[in-house]
């Protein structure tokens, strides 16, 4: 997001006696998350959750990953696997396979 469309942005969760350094952290933290729930943002290097990460059904199987991608979805049956099943489509060079995360 760039600076002066963030500078519109109301940011009424930090309090006004923060520092600027840490103002800045705080938005581009809430930018990321935004950005996460939107779908829309990319993370180079390690993602570390301190959480549950929740995954809800979809309808059906999702767009088949580009080149070196990997998707993981929870089925509801209506593409493949069962429902309630966890998948995972990878795409090497090309070739797409389907499976479900067993456990």
């Amino acid at each position: 997001m760039s600076e002066d469309v963030r500078q519109n942005i109301d940011f009424p969760m930090i309090p006004k006696t923060v520092d600027e350094e840490m103002k800045t952290f705080l938005m581009v933290l809430i930018d990321t998350i935004k950005d996460l729930a939107q779908g829309t943002s990319y993370v180079e290097g390690d993602l570390v959750i301190g959480g549950n990460i929740r995954f809800q059904e979809a309808g059906a199987n999702p767009v088949d990953p580009q080149p070196g991608e990997t998707v993981i979805w929870r089925s509801d049956g209506t593409g493949d696997g069962d429902d309630g099943d966890i998948m995972m489509s990878s795409n090497v060079d090309g070739n797409i396979r389907h499976g479900v995360i067993q456990w």
